[in-house]
């Protein structure tokens, strides 16, 4: 009798666990147990961090290892939830756009990602293998420059959650990222876009406010966690102060999407070719999915090109977080 008691114990124990490593299976327990969704959050986020003390205090003390002078980028992300510029701007940033191109082309050629997708409008050309084919992508994501500039953002060494080559051709759909939207991994994050082909006001650019004109939007909609539909913003009159991100080849965004309302991908002519990197916290309160990057610690070859604490860091990835196979 003891020992089957033992054994239970040790199930409920393991259970339990499973449950705190995950902040979306937390947060969606006390939603269930009938707490308002925002206190949900800020509940999640303080078990998340709790349940990881040290690493939360290890990764925001790593941020002094870092050199940083790229004071311009960090003032405009501070200041308006964004900054622009050019690949150029970061180590590896030009070697990541030619093998984007690279990519690209033989992808769009095979088809496969295309006949698989479930979403026409948005759909991931980059594989696994490519981070270990074209290592100049993981080597870009993780520059010091540019990991320099998130963590001083983000008050501590973030983790690369996911790298991903995005093409949109022509479509009329408004579904899931094509409406207006504040992601929800944590209170802040930060996805860094490059243009791969010259983006026009017709191919879908990412469309965004800045982070006040976001602030505003957060306070006049209810559930402005869900979906926001354009009805709803032409009604507060703030359409007209949209941004979209279109430029040349190799024309860089950065934008803290939990903080800035967003949407893209509503092309209505020629196709938009974006790599998109995310990174968020550790101890975000939604785990972020992976279709890339939550297998780079099993890859021998990518292994060998962490050659840091800080990169270390950036790989290291919260046991929680989902990893997709499905494109």
């Amino acid at each position: 009798m003891s020992k089957i008691t033992s054994s239970s114990c040790v199930r409920r124990m393991q259970h339990l666990k499973g449950v705190l490593s995950s902040g979306r299976e937390i947060e969606h327990r006390l939603v269930r147990f009938g707490l308002p969704v925002l206190v949900a959050r800020r509940l999640t986020k303080l078990v998340r961090i709790l349940f990881s003390i040290k690493e939360f205090i290890r990764r925001r003390r790593m941020i002094r290892e870092l050199e940083f002078s790229d004071k311009d980028h960090l003032r405009h992300l501070k200041i308006n939830g964004f900054t622009l510029g050019s690949c150029t701007d970061f180590d590896f940033g030009a070697d990541a756009l030619c093998i984007c191109k690279l990519v690209t082309k033989e992808r769009l050629v095979e088809g496969n990602e295309i006949r698989a997708a479930d979403r026409l409008h948005l759909v991931n050309l980059l594989r696994p293998e490519d981070l270990s084919n074209y290592p100049c992508l993981i080597k870009f994501a993780t520059s010091e420059p540019l990991v320099a500039l998130v963590s001083r953002y983000l008050n501590e060494v973030p983790i690369l959650a996911d790298i991903q080559l995005w093409w949109s051709s022509k479509n009329d759909t408004t579904v899931g990222s094509q409406q207006f939207h504040f992601d929800q991994e944590d209170y802040s994050t930060i996805r860094l876009y490059i243009l791969i082909n010259d983006v026009n006001p017709d191919s879908g650019p990412l469309n965004y406010f800045d982070k006040n004109v976001s602030q505003a939007i957060r306070k006049l909609v209810p559930k402005w966690y869900e979906r926001i539909s354009d009805q709803v913003l032409n009604e507060l009159q703030v359409m007209g102060q949209v941004r979209q991100l279109t430029g040349s080849s190799g024309t860089l965004g950065i934008l803290d999407t939990a903080r800035c309302c967003h949407m893209g991908s509503r092309v209505k002519s020629g196709e938009r070719l974006i790599l998109m990197l995310h990174y968020t916290s550790f101890q975000s309160i939604k785990e972020p999915d992976s279709r890339n990057i939550g297998a780079v610690s099993e890859n021998a070859s990518l292994v060998t090109l962490i050659t840091n604490d800080i990169e270390r860091a950036l790989l290291h990835h919260p046991s929680g977080m989902r990893v997709r196979t499905k494109l």
